[in-house]
């Protein structure tokens, strides 16, 4: 749609000068990362961009989740170290 077209346009930008930005969106391409979008939101230098159908009903923590983020690299450590099955 337009409005990813212009999120993706505006994230891009900010990339080039070294800002972490990304996109929230209901694709499923963000499936796996999209918890992880969440806990980062509103974290300070951090931008998330989210088109108006995504959050299906979840509720953002402006400043980012601590518990959150400790969460996710905890999980992916242990998947890298095949500690953890994927499922």
């Amino acid at each position: 749609t337009t409005l990813v077209i212009q999120i993706q346009t505006i994230i891009k930008a900010l990339q080039e000068k070294v800002i972490e930005a990304a996109m929230l969106n209901a694709s499923l391409n963000n499936d796996p990362q999209e918890s992880e979008l969440i806990a980062k939101a509103g974290r300070p230098e951090v931008v998330t961009m989210a088109t108006n159908i995504t959050g299906r009903c979840t509720n953002i923590l402006l400043g980012g989740c601590p518990a959150t983020m400790s969460r996710i690299r905890a999980c992916t450590y242990l998947l890298y170290q095949s500690v953890l099955s994927k499922e």
